[in-house]
C-alpha cells in the first residue's frame, strides 16, 4: 500500500511541474543509464555521473524556472547545443569515476607490494634467526618424510 501512494505521488508531482520534469528527464538520461549499468552495492558510478549530469542541467532548470515555467520554454530550452553540454556533465562524471578507479587501484597494487617486500624481509631475518627449518621447506623421501642432510652424503 505504501508503494502505491508513493509512485501515486511522485506521478501527480511530476505532472504538476511538468516542464520541469521533461528537462530533467531528457538531460538526466545518461544518470539513469549510469544507474542500470552500475552493479555494485554502493553505485558509485551512478552516483558520480548523477551529481555532475545534474550540475550540467541545473543552469537550464534555473532558466526554465526564473522565465515562466512552461512547457514551451522547457522545450525551447532543450536544443542540440544545451542537450550536449548537459550530457558533457555525465561524460565528466564518467571520467572522474575512471580516474579515481585508476588511481585506486594503482595506490592499491603499490600498497599490496609493499606489504609483500614487508613480509619477505621478516622472513629473511626469521630465517637468519632461526636457521632454515622454520620455513617448512624439506625434501621429502618417497614416503613423505623429511630427509636428513646426513643421508644425502650416503
Amino acid at each position: 500500500m505504501k508503494k502505491i501512494i508513493t509512485i501515486l505521488l511522485v506521478s501527480v508531482v511530476l505532472i504538476a511541474v511538468l516542464p520541469t520534469s521533461l528537462l530533467l528527464f531528457v538531460g538526466m538520461m545518461p544518470s539513469v543509464a549510469a544507474f542500470f549499468i552500475d552493479k555494485t552495492r554502493q553505485q558509485l558510478k551512478a552516483m558520480t555521473v548523477g551529481c555532475l549530469n545534474f550540475a550540467a542541467c541545473f543552469p537550464y532548470w534555473l532558466t526554465l524556472v526564473s522565465s515562466g515555467h512552461t512547457m514551451d520554454l522547457a522545450w525551447e530550452i532543450l536544443s542540440p547545443t544545451s542537450m550536449s553540454l548537459m550530457y558533457t556533465g555525465a561524460l565528466a562524471g564518467y571520467t572522474v569515476e575512471w580516474g579515481v578507479s585508476l588511481v585506486v587501484s594503482v595506490a592499491m597494487v603499490q600498497k599490496g607490494k609493499g606489504k609483500l617486500r614487508s613480509v619477505r624481509k621478516q622472513k629473511e631475518k626469521t630465517i637468519e634467526r632461526w636457521g632454515s627449518e622454520v620455513t617448512g621447506e624439506y625434501r621429502l623421501d618417497e614416503y613423505g618424510f623429511p630427509v636428513l642432510e646426513e643421508e644425502e652424503d650416503v
